[in-house]
């Protein structure tokens, strides 16, 4: 009797402990509601059921439906509230492949949904699923081009295109053939030109130097018999001044002798003078006789 108590409550405090570390609140009151699944890939017993990413319950079981879809047992807490369209869906939780049950769109305002009733879910798309996306568009632009290769094909616009295309290649293979030749057999010639251009500007850098050297000259003899000249003309001007200062010819005496200087205007006093009594008495003679002829003509009168 007191083994059997004793295994009891081992196997009592095993499923406890085993609910405990799957993170189950074991004194709380949970609800029951189901979804139903096409595939329940990467989904497990120990996926956790979050709502806003806490996690509000888990996975009671599987069963498989006639129908060949799966429906899974979900156990969530009693606190959470679940409303009419709320939705759990499957997402992933890393790279690594871990998933969860998103408890999605539980809008408060709509009526309360009865514990054991179905929500409706969605599963995440495969990687299949991704890339076939991800390709439709680029497989109907090949489509499309397929179709428009096999109508120009049927038309027989497609030769007439080749042809036109070949016919281009042609001509530019033409072209590249005659510039090739043209600057082969030109190559000398430009060689030549470009020598000459350079003989010229050597000859035209030389004939610059030239010029600017006779320039240079020329400027400077003409400078140098300028000098030579002023110089000249100041050297006479000084002798001049000199022969004047010694009392050397007319002028110099002018200068330096003063009793010349004083005689000289004495002299042109006097005459100042002389010319001053010559200017009455002429004067004085042209009255006299004005006066004479004039009683010489009354004295004629009858």
């Amino acid at each position: 009797m007191i083994v059997g108590c004793f295994t009891v409550l081992t196997v009592v405090l095993l499923i406890l402990g085993f609910n405990f570390l799957k993170g189950k609140d074991l004194f709380a009151r949970s609800n029951i509601y189901y979804v139903v699944y096409d595939r329940i890939n990467g989904v497990k017993k120990a996926t956790p059921i979050v709502f806003n990413g806490l996690r509000v319950g888990g996975i009671q079981g599987f069963k498989l439906m006639d129908d060949n879809t799966i429906r899974v047992t979900l156990d969530i807490d009693a606190k959470l509230k679940i409303h009419e369209g709320t939705l759990a869906n499957v997402v992933s939780q890393s790279v690594l492949g871990d998933y969860a049950i998103d408890i999605a769109n539980n809008d408060p305002k709509m009526p309360l949904l009865e514990e054991g009733k179905t929500l409706k879910g969605s599963l995440p798309m495969t990687l299949e699923e991704k890339l076939t996306e991800k390709l439709e568009p680029f497989q109907q632009k090949a489509n499309n081009l397929a179709r428009k290769l096999d109508s120009l094909i049927k038309s027989g616009e497609y030769e007439k295109t080749l042809a036109e295309i070949q016919t281009t290649v042609s001509n530019l293979n033409s072209v590249s053939k005659n510039m090739d030749y043209l600057l082969k057999n030109q190559n000398s010639s430009l060689n030549a030109s470009l020598n000459n251009v350079e003989n010229i500007t050597a000859e035209l850098k030389t004939t610059t130097t030239n010029v600017n050297k006779i320039t240079n000259e020329v400027a400077k003899e003409d400078i140098a018999k300028t000098l030579n000249k002023l110089d000249q003309t100041v050297s006479e001007l000084n002798a001049t001044v000199s022969k004047i200062n010694r009392g050397e010819g007319t002028l110099g005496k002018l200068i330096n002798d003063q009793q010349l200087y004083t005689n000289l205007n004495q002299t042109v006093t006097d005459l100042n003078k002389t010319i001053n009594t010559i200017d009455k008495t002429v004067l004085s003679l042209k009255e006299t006789n004005k006066f004479h002829l004039f009683d010489k003509k009354s004295k004629e009168k009858p």
